[in-house]
């Protein structure tokens, strides 16, 4: 297994709102983000952490990954989390660097940068960095290694600036502090700086005492400002010279003396930005408090103290109890002392007692007056073994499956409410069964399946005029055997009666059917039109619909369409496949073509039947009746007849009126006939 150790130092901020010592309850860590697995270190109350652990890193894959830290105090409250980049390897011997690759301004993929060649354990001489195709200007300049076993180290970077190939001269150069007033907007310099070793003194009027930042740039003869260069100052300190802090104190209530409180070990430096375990004396009594801290240079000057108010209390550490934790999915009673002003538990439950049904560790913090304190309470729950399931029996769709509980339990219950050590299923699904031996339940689950029939894909092709054959035909060929109903075994079957065929087809030890349904139907005699005026033109066009495979006329014209001269009955012989429909027409020259005769009305006896000739013919004569309009109401059943003349030519056309037949209205009568008696009539 993996490990790595890093060494955790946890201190109390120096300017912290509370100064008061803080006793430390719990330790934990996670690599990359808060989902991963979090590992725990007992800290058993210490004041602060400066020793060595070691993390488990064995799920971790070897490369990059970052490392998060953070640690619980005795008030239930979580420190904000400390990070730091770590890199994993596969063992802890110095590995061999075959490759150095760079990249400017933005970081990409491993091995995706400008490579150069090593073979050394470490790297310690320059090498030229080609900065072809960059602009002038400042770019952040990348640098990584990787080994020999394929490992790439953590990214280093450095800004740098690019001048081209020649440089600039400099034309002018300010200075400013802490903020940036502008380009151009700053205290000049002498440009002498740049180009002799000289001393200049620098204005810090108007500045306080204390760090201040200082920044220098310079503009070229293109007009190019540079960016400025920060340098760390103090302003104040003795003589010329920037003194580095070396020791702090600090003291509570009454000052000791400079030199005389608690040491703080620290710097040297000039700015002082760190944490410190401060230990506060256990004869501290309750109630309020000041905490003062004050540093001192390097030439013996102390600063003011500076003070905070911090309050002491004493409160009495909860033992927390826990009743009814045994089996998963059980409940657990966490119970706490009475007495203490409130309580408030990790899952923001209040009140000395809780439940919770799922293990972990749970923090209860209490409060007693102004003091409050936090314990962990730890809770585990029991999980069985889950039973062994086992399936037998067809797995045709359909058939039924036994599932199994290998082994003897005291109950058996199963997703549905069935009980007993077996179940008979006929559907795929998962199911699951909880048994119970006396200690635990437990819960196991097991999927049943089906063997995936395809279903037969049947064609039918052939015409479909009677008397004519048509052939059913499987087309995904993939079972074992077929057999038709009062058929053949084959995956083709010829008939020549419509009716519904059944084939039945084997597919891995299973059966599955499938029902067709063929039809005949007579081709239909087509309608036959008549182009041209009969008592006009000389020569008048015969048609049928252009949809037919074949056509053949009387006269013997081959097409959906043929001219006539003559009186006569012409007849034509259609072809569908090989389906064929025979129609006939009677052609009379001189006779006019009369458009049918349209029939309104409800046909109720007594009702109006109203009969209505084409517009546009020259006259209308209706007989009976003697008519003369285009259109004729009336009341009586029978022929009428509709003579219309255009021009030189006439003709005729009929239609028949019927009314609907009614059924005599039978009534029945029943009963006495004697006076008062019942008389029932049906």
């Amino acid at each position: 297994m993996k490990k790595c150790k890093y060494l955790i130092g946890l201190c109390a901020l120096l300017i912290a709102p509370s100064l008061m010592s803080q006793t430390l309850m719990t330790l934990r860590c996670y690599f990359d983000n808060d989902t991963n697995p979090m590992q725990t270190i007992s800290l058993g109350g210490q004041m602060s952490v400066d020793a060595p652990f070691t993390i488990d890193v064995s799920g971790l894959s070897q490369g990059v990954h970052t490392l998060y830290i953070e640690a619980l105090n005795f008030d239930g409250k979580w420190s904000h989390y400390a990070t730091k980049q770590v890199q994993i390897h596969g063992s802890l011997q110095m590995a061999t660097l075959n490759l150095i690759e760079y990249y400017f301004d933005q970081e990409g993929p491993d091995a995706s940068g400008i490579t150069v060649a090593v073979n050394s354990n470490t790297i310690d001489q320059p090498f030229d960095v080609s900065v072809d195709g960059l602009s002038n200007g400042t770019h952040i300049l990348f640098v990584r290694v990787r080994d020999a076993g394929g490992a790439w180290s953590i990214p280093v970077y450095r800004v740098i600036e690019v001048a081209g190939a020649t440089y600039e001269e400099i034309t002018e150069a300010e200075y400013f502090w802490n903020n940036d007033p502008g380009f151009g907007n700053g205290i000049t310099l002498p440009l002498d700086a740049f180009v002799v070793d000289e001393i200049f003194e620098l204005s810090a009027e108007g500045l306080a005492n204390g760090v201040h930042l200082l920044y220098i740039r310079v503009k070229d003869a293109k007009g190019q400002w540079s960016h400025a260069k920060e340098h760390v100052v103090q302003v104040g300190s003795q003589g010329n010279e920037l003194a580095d802090i070396i020791v702090g104190e600090y003291f509570l209530d009454i000052d000791p003396g400079e030199g005389l409180g608690t040491p703080i070990a620290m710097g040297p430096a000039f700015l002082i930005d760190d944490q410190f375990d401060l230990t506060m004396p256990n004869i501290l009594s309750a109630g309020p408090h000041w905490l003062y801290v004050r540093v001192m240079n390097e030439f013996g000057y102390w600063s003011q103290a500076v003070g905070r108010q911090i309050n002491v209390c004493s409160i009495t550490i909860p033992n927390v109890t826990i009743t009814g934790a045994s089996c998963v999915g059980s409940t657990a009673t966490l119970t706490a002392p009475v007495g203490y002003n409130s309580y408030t538990w990790s899952n923001n439950q209040t009140g000395n007692t809780i439940n919770v049904t799922t293990g972990g560790t749970y923090y209860l913090t209490v409060t007693d007056s102004d003091c409050s304190t936090t314990v962990p309470v730890e809770v585990n729950f029991t999980e069985s073994t889950p039973p062994q399931l086992t399936v037998s029996g067809s797995a045709c769709p359909g058939d039924a499956q036994t599932i199994a509980v290998v082994g003897n339990y005291n109950s058996y219950a199963w997703q549905g409410g069935s009980s007993g050590n077996s179940l008979v299923v006929t559907s795929p699904g998962t199911y699951s069964v909880t048994v119970n031996a006396g200690s635990c339940p437990a819960v196991a689950s097991i999927d049943v399946t089906y063997t995936s029939m395809p279903e037969p894909q049947i064609t039918i092709t052939g015409p479909t005029c009677t008397g004519s054959t048509q052939t059913l035909q499987v087309s995904n060929l993939v079972y074992e055997t077929y057999q038709w109903t009062g058929g053949p075994a084959s995956a083709t079957y010829n008939v020549t009666t419509a009716g519904a065929y059944e084939l039945s087809a084997q597919y891995n030890g299973c059966t599955i059917s499938e029902l067709v349904t063929v039809t005949f139907d007579d081709l239909q005699a087509p309608e036959i039109s008549i182009s041209g005026n009969p008592c006009q033109d000389q020569t008048l066009q015969l048609s049928v619909p252009n949809v037919y495979s074949g056509y053949s006329w009387s006269n013997g014209s081959q097409l959906a369409n043929a001219l006539v001269t003559q009186n006569g009955t012409y007849t034509i012989t259609v072809l569908d496949g090989a389906c064929e429909a025979t129609a006939s027409i009677d052609v009379a020259f001189g006779s006019l073509v009369v458009e049918p005769i349209t029939i309104a009305g409800s046909g109720c006896p007594g009702t109006i039947f109203t009969l209505s000739g084409a517009n546009g013919y020259d006259s209308y004569m209706w007989s009976p009746g003697g008519a003369t309009t285009s259109f004729l109401n009336t009341t009586t059943e029978g022929q009428y007849t509709l003579t219309v003349t255009e021009g030189e030519c006439e003709g005729s056309i009929s239609a028949v009126v019927d009314y609907v037949d009614l059924l005599p209205l039978e009534v029945t009568a029943n009963g006495s006939l004697c006076p008062g008696d019942l008389m029932t009539l049906d």
